[in-house]
């Protein structure tokens, strides 16, 4: 028996984005279709300045396309949703919280045991045992750029958006 199609989970059509400044209009994303299955990895791969971040802010529901639409889940995006995880290009850890605090972050609707369990699991997997009472200014970059993916995993997220995730991590520790 043939497996059975995976359904669609993200759907872009037709997707146009114009930005507007001072009455001159910049062109960047152009007739944009993409469909990504459930379950699927996909990575946008282009030279800089090409629109790979705004596609992805508009997937997320950051932006709103100037034309086409986006679905997830058969339900037009039209705005920022909690089952949908976005890490950013630029760091966006707390710098108020410690790294513990930051993975936490989303989980304060599980019991405290089943919360602290996560967020150690989450710190061993990101290799950054040791330091979760540190806050982020106290952190190299690769390490807070570590703490944002290990903060975006602990919550579970239906869809998970990264925006050069690793590019601040060194060659080896990529590969980890």
């Amino acid at each position: 028996m043939p497996p059975t199609a995976a359904a669609t989970k993200l759907s872009v059509d037709r997707v146009n984005m114009v930005f507007t400044r001072d009455g001159k209009s910049t062109p960047v994303l152009a007739d944009i279709n993409l469909t990504v299955h459930d379950g699927e990895f996909i990575c946008l791969v282009g030279p800089s300045g090409c629109g790979k971040s705004t596609l992805l802010n508009t997937m997320a529901g950051f932006l709103s396309p100037t034309s086409g639409t986006i679905r997830i889940d058969n339900e037009p995006v039209t705005g920022p949703d909690a089952r949908r995880i976005f890490v950013f290009q630029e760091r966006g850890v707390f710098p108020w919280l410690t790294v513990q605090g930051n993975i936490g972050f989303g989980l304060f609707k599980l019991p405290r045991a089943e919360r602290d369990e996560r967020i150690a699991y989450y710190i061993k997997m990101v290799g950054l045992e040791g330091f979760e009472e540190t806050y982020p200014n106290e952190l190299s970059g690769g390490m807070k750029q570590r703490l944002e993916v290990a903060r975006a995993l602990a919550v579970n997220p239906d869809m998970l958006f990264l925006d050069e995730p690793f590019g601040a991590l060194d060659s080896i520790t990529r590969l980890i």
